[in-house]
């Protein structure tokens, strides 16, 4: 039998372009995630306000009156604080292992001896995490809107904006609650706790909140809260006026900053993962 030599040789190809690598990790992640039957509940339970409110209004046409009554913006603006509880429990189950997963079974060290910066594996990840919760927040937020104009009578060029604005803060939904998954699924390598974690930090951090504006009725205890700071800002997109006890944007500066540095923390942990391995 014939032994043939192991030597180097010189590769042969052409590298793929950074959007490709990219692309190449969302796909391989979406298949995976959608593999688990919780995701799939999630974004089911995800859809069946949108499917109620649809249904209503095409059987019953006084119901879209009675949908707008307090204004459609503030609809669409309640429509969406109504989509984020399911969009939490989305994102936990979604997220809660897509890099976590990966350094559990040291898949990680394959993406890192692969021509794949740092920055091309968190865009991925993150790829994966912003597609799943567009599906219960843009997505359900556009048919809705496009649908209920086509059964009613409103004007939809003047209440384009309205959509604009579902969109833009689904996308500020997206951005945080993406990027903070994330970086607690770096940190370790259970899932389990990320998604304790995760429910730890959105709903503890307003129950922190409430008992402490309660107590000390300080103003700025409110900032504490996340989803109160994301309510206070799609207020003010949605040009809701509310008697706020601070502006809104101290709670946009506060969500801008936490994101740039759960942003940067992911980034500087998946290079401490690199020397690690």
């Amino acid at each position: 039998m014939a032994i043939y030599t192991q030597d180097y040789r010189k590769w042969k190809g052409t590298y793929r372009k950074r959007p490709y690598k990219i692309l190449g990790i969302i796909h391989f992640g979406i298949k995976r995630v959608w593999s688990s039957k919780w995701v799939k509940i999630c974004l089911i339970l995800g859809w069946i306000p949108t499917i109620f409110f649809i249904v209503l209004s095409i059987l019953f046409s006084p119901f879209i009156t009675a949908l707008f009554s307090e204004g459609m913006n503030q609809f669409y603006f309640n429509f969406l604080n109504l989509q984020i509880i399911w969009t939490i429990l989305l994102t936990a189950t979604a997220g809660s292992s897509l890099i976590s997963e990966d350094i559990e079974n040291k898949s990680i060290t394959l993406y890192y001896s692969s021509p794949i910066e740092k920055i091309d594996y968190f865009l991925g990840k993150f790829g994966i995490i912003g597609t799943f919760i567009s599906l219960v927040t843009v997505l359900p937020s556009t048919v809705l809107y496009w649908v209920l104009n086509l059964v009613s009578s409103t004007p939809v060029r003047e209440n384009l904006w309205i959509w604009g604005a579902s969109v833009l803060s689904s996308f500020l939904i997206i951005v945080f609650l993406g990027i903070l998954i994330l970086s607690l699924s770096s940190l370790t390598d259970n899932s389990k706790y990320v998604g304790a974690s995760f429910f730890g930090l959105i709903f503890g951090s307003s129950v922190i909140a409430g008992i402490l504006y309660e107590v000390t009725n300080n103003k700025w205890a409110i900032l504490i809260s996340l989803l109160e700071n994301l309510n206070i800002i799609m207020e003010k997109i949605f040009k809701i006026a509310l008697e706020r006890p601070i502006e809104w944007y101290y709670s946009f500066s506060l969500i801008l900053g936490m994101t740039i540095l759960f942003g940067v923390f992911s980034y500087l942990r998946l290079r401490k993962l690199e020397l690690s391995e």
